[in-house]
């Protein structure tokens, strides 16, 4: 999964791009305004940078999910359950083969 982190973290820095280019353009909009008047407080890009941090900081985790939801661990599972069945197959075949000849 540590391959994944690239694209993944990419995704993401798109995803946040076109919201911070949605955010400048909506400003760029109230700034024509000749009544509006900016306020100092920027919560919302604060609020808006911590998302991003968090963001990154769950991309290891992501990749995880992706590889976990398609990838080795689907096909593992089903390795191991065809083996299963194999295994008990073999061990009833044996047991029954062992029975017929003790008798």
């Amino acid at each position: 999964s540590i391959y994944l982190w690239l694209p993944v973290s990419d995704l993401f820095s798109s995803v946040l791009a076109r919201i911070q280019t949605l955010m400048l353009q909506k400003d760029i909009q109230e700034l024509s305004d000749p009544n509006f008047i900016p306020d100092g407080s920027s919560t919302v890009y604060v609020i808006f940078m911590i998302i991003g941090i968090v963001g990154y900081f769950t991309i290891p985790t992501v990749a995880s999910w992706i590889v976990s939801a398609g990838g080795t661990s689907a096909y593992n599972r089903n390795v191991a359950r065809a083996g299963s069945i194999a295994g008990a197959a073999v061990g009833a075949a044996s047991g029954k083969v062992t029975g017929k000849l003790l008798k």
